[in-house]
């Protein structure tokens, strides 16, 4: 996989408890391919384009 999309790196998520939202309590975890210039600014460790103020 990672020889056909070849990320330039990776976020790693995850959510870990009730006030987080997780509503199945199992090991939870993404993985998530970035891609260089996919993002203006990556300050805050933003994950998904045009969301969110920093």
């Amino acid at each position: 996989m990672l020889s056909k999309y070849k990320p330039d790196a990776f976020n790693i998520r995850m959510n870990c408890g009730a006030d987080v939202g997780q509503s199945v309590f199992h090991f939870h975890c993404h993985l998530i391919p970035r891609y260089n210039g996919e993002m203006d600014n990556h300050k805050g460790g933003r994950m998904i384009p045009k969301k969110g103020k920093y």
